[in-house]
């Protein structure tokens, strides 16, 4: 399993410096998602063997899912009970 892991890693790093607009948004994108997971994203991360622009890439996934799930800020929520 660890030589399948750090192939793939290599495979997501190798494809996020040839392509690194769409694998960064799809790395990103999948960090973010295991987050919402019970699964570790870090301990995925590490497994992968994660480098350079892949591992920006997840950075960027999982701070964005974090600031989407926090809670509205009150001026937001005084902004909405306006309107509504």
């Amino acid at each position: 399993m660890s030589a399948f892991m750090t192939h793939l890693g290599s495979v997501i790093n190798s494809a996020t410096t040839l392509m690194p607009v769409p694998m960064g948004i799809a790395v990103a994108t999948l960090m973010g998602m295991t987050l919402s997971s019970p699964i570790s994203s870090a301990a995925i991360a590490i497994s992968l063997n994660m480098s350079g622009l892949a591992a920006g890439a997840a950075t960027v996934g999982c701070s964005a899912q974090m600031m989407v799930s926090l809670e509205p800020l009150p001026l937001c929520r005084e902004v909405h009970q306006h309107i509504l």
